[in-house]
């Protein structure tokens, strides 16, 4: 099953890539996380397979699927690059744009809350280089900081990392221009 959900973008085909999420998820072998975390980026004929690989992930467990996660935050896997740039020489796709590992990465950690994803969450919402885009890194950023709250509201209120993190939130809102009307400069007061 992990062979057939690692093949390269032009020989996948939707329902078999869907089946192996489903079938890798309900096998509860941890070794099929990196079948998964590459199911997270195929997309054939406009549908992809990303709810089926999430949801195989989750039932894979957060000791599986975090390290895993953080690892495409990072842009650090090797075959996921590999896919992505694939996309461009497949008829009737587009390449994905810059940023589309860690965004990806970041929806499926927003399902773990782990606690472990802080140390690089905080670092990607600090990142101002992050992508060559401002705007998108900005986008990247911002996405980032959202995942960072919702994991830290799972701490307890005197965890440490829970204060730190709230302190890089309204840092950030405090470096960002507030927009009339945005509400983004009330939250960043009520968190100071």
């Amino acid at each position: 099953l992990r062979e057939i959900l690692k093949r390269p973008i032009d020989q996948q085909e939707f329902r078999t890539a869907r089946a192996a999420c489903t079938a890798l998820g309900l096998l509860g072998d941890p070794s099929a996380i990196d079948a998964l975390a590459y199911g997270l980026f195929i997309r054939i004929r406009g549908n992809g397979i990303y709810p089926h690989a999430a949801r195989a992930m989750v039932r894979l467990g957060s000791a599986a699927s975090v390290p895993a996660l953080l690892d495409l935050l990072q842009d650090h896997n090797p075959e996921v690059t590999l896919l992505l740039q694939s996309y461009g020489g497949v008829v009737g796709a587009e390449p994905p744009p810059p940023g589309t590992m860690q965004n990806v990465a970041l929806d499926a950690l927003r399902g773990f809350s782990a606690p472990a994803a802080i140390p690089a969450l905080i670092a990607l919402a600090q990142n101002r280089t992050v992508l060559a885009d401002a705007n998108a890194a900005r986008m990247l950023r911002a996405k980032a900081a959202e995942v960072l709250a919702y994991t830290a509201l799972t701490l307890p209120p005197n965890h440490p990392d829970r204060a730190r993190t709230f302190d890089v939130i309204s840092g950030m809102f405090r470096e960002e221009p507030i927009a009339q009307g945005d509400l983004a400069g009330l939250t960043a007061d009520s968190l100071a």
